[in-house]
C-alpha cells in the first residue's frame, strides 16, 4: 500500500513538471513573439504567438499582441477577432477596447466604435482618453449623418434624409447646426412648426446663434 502511494506521488510530480514545462514553453513563446515584433518580423511574431497559445489558448496579453501583429499587416478582420478574444479573457482590458474602437471607426463602423468605447468606459470611468476618443468619433458620426442627410434630401430621398438628419441629433444633442439643418430643410416644406420647435432648440443651446 505505500508503495502504491509512493508511486502515486511521482506520477502527480511528474504531470506537474510537465504542465509546469508547457507553461514555460508558452511564456518562451510569447517572449520571442514580441521580440520579434519589435523587430518588425511580424510574419515571425504570429508563429511565435499561435505556438504560445496552442500551449495555453486563455492568456490575453498573447491575443493582444497577435492581433497587435495583424494590425501591422494590414489584416484588420483577423486582428478584429484576436481583440474580440482578448476582451473575453480579460473583461478589463482597456486597451483591446480601444483598438477596437479605432478599427470601426476607420470602417465608418462608428456605432460598434461607440459601443466599445463606452464598454470601456463602464470598466473605466475616469479614463480621459476614452472620453475624448468617444466625443470624436461621435462627432464624426454626427457630421456624417448630417453631410450624407444633406445629399439624400437633394437627392429626392426624403425619407432616408430625415432619418439620418433626427439620428444626428440624437448623436449630438447639443449641437446647434444640426438642429438648424433640419429646421432648415422642415421650413422649406412649410412643415412650420416643427420649424419652430428645431430654432426654439437652436436658441436654447446657442442664443448667439447666427
Amino acid at each position: 500500500m505505500k508503495k502504491l502511494f509512493e508511486i502515486l506521488i511521482i506520477l502527480i510530480l511528474l504531470v506537474v513538471l510537465v504542465y509546469v514545462g508547457r507553461q514555460k514553453f508558452a511564456i518562451l513563446f510569447y517572449n520571442q513573439g514580441r521580440t520579434y515584433y519589435d523587430r518588425g518580423l511580424y510574419d515571425n511574431a504570429i508563429l511565435s504567438f499561435k505556438k504560445s497559445l496552442k500551449i495555453n489558448p486563455n492568456v490575453a496579453i498573447v491575443h493582444c499582441s497577435m492581433a497587435d501583429a495583424y494590425m501591422e499587416k494590414k489584416m484588420q478582420d483577423e486582428a478584429i477577432e484576436e481583440y474580440k478574444k482578448t476582451i473575453q479573457l480579460n473583461p478589463n482590458y482597456i486597451y483591446a477596447y480601444r483598438c477596437l474602437s479605432h478599427i470601426y471607426w476607420t470602417r465608418q463602423m462608428y456605432e460598434e466604435a461607440l459601443v466599445q468605447l463606452k464598454q470601456a468606459e463602464i470598466l473605466n470611468p475616469a479614463n480621459q482618453e476614452l472620453k475624448e476618443l468617444q466625443e470624436e468619433i461621435s462627432s464624426e458620426y454626427m457630421a456624417d449623418c448630417l453631410n450624407n442627410g444633406t445629399d439624400l434630401i437633394l437627392a429626392g430621398d426624403r425619407s432616408k434624409a430625415y432619418t439620418l438628419l433626427n439620428k444626428s441629433l440624437k448623436i449630438e444633442p447639443n449641437f446647434a447646426f444640426a438642429h438648424y439643418t433640419l429646421a432648415y430643410f422642415y421650413f422649406a416644406e412649410k412643415k412650420y412648426e416643427e420649424t419652430e420647435r428645431l430654432l426654439d432648440k437652436v436658441i436654447q443651446i446657442d442664443s448667439q446663434f447666427w
